[in-house]
């Protein structure tokens, strides 16, 4: 297999205008980012996030593997998300709370 096939990320370039590059760097630094590209992977993953409706969250949560550390991994997913409102360990699932009110179940067992 090929280093590139096995890599689980890609090289992007993309041009920014200076005052778009100025609001980056101004939030690498006040969020401390240790690299600019650190900063811009976190905006993207939060406006990412703030697009996504509950059904879409955990669409996205059930079609992934559940990592080594299951809940812990998926719980650190949520901590952030403009959508969750609480988050409840339950015994089998974890318990979703979004802002609209809904709830939803997120089960413990595997997923392949």
């Amino acid at each position: 297999m090929s280093r590139q096939a096995a890599s689980t990320t890609e090289r992007r370039i993309y041009l920014l205008d200076a005052a778009l590059l100025a609001s980056v760097r101004a939030y690498q630094e006040t969020r401390n980012f240790a690299s600019e590209a650190e900063a811009v992977r976190d905006l993207l993953q939060r406006g990412l996030m703030s697009s996504e409706t509950p059904e879409m969250l955990m669409r996205r949560l059930s079609a992934r593997p559940m990592p080594a550390d299951g809940y812990r991994a998926v719980a650190r997913d949520l901590v952030e998300h403009p959508l969750v409102k609480s988050i409840a360990y339950m015994p089998g699932y974890i318990l979703i709370g979004m802002t609209d009110g809904s709830e939803h179940r997120f089960p413990q067992e595997a997923r392949k």
